[in-house]
């Protein structure tokens, strides 16, 4: 705390806590208070069914997040096995002579890529912390 202020680290750099509230805040559109959701509950949700995003907030502290509902069929996590192996074989053939021959002038342009362990390439250290050699 400084100055009586909490305070929070965010990528090493420190901020005061009302900064990211804040921030936050923007991010997320309306902030409105508990008791406003409970008056105005048909108003507000109405608003969340079209679109916006509140926050709710309790003394001042945001609590939640009042946001449009993200339909679970607008992108499928399983695809069945057929339908997968349809689409790879609707794909065209994979020219190997003509993939090789491309990787090669494509390392003479940007050099070849060959992965090598960085630690390899470090001096021997001796027991003291210094270089041997």
């Amino acid at each position: 705390m400084t100055g009586g202020r909490p305070m929070a680290r965010v990528g090493g750099q420190v901020i005061p806590d009302g900064a990211l509230w804040k921030r936050y805040d923007f991010a997320m559109g309306e902030t409105i208070r508990q008791s406003e959701l409970r008056n105005d509950n048909a108003a507000i949700m109405r608003r969340v069914a079209e679109g916006e995003s509140f926050v709710v907030t309790v003394n001042g502290r945001p609590v939640a997040d009042l946001v449009p509902h993200q339909r679970e069929h607008s992108r499928r996590r399983f695809v069945p096995t057929r339908e997968l192996a349809d689409a790879l074989a609707a794909l065209p053939a994979l020219d190997v002579d003509a993939w090789t021959r491309e990787t090669a002038e494509a390392d003479h342009v940007f050099g070849p890529d060959t992965i090598s362990d960085p630690f390899e390439q470090r001096a021997p250290r001796d027991r003291d912390g210094g270089h041997r050699g």
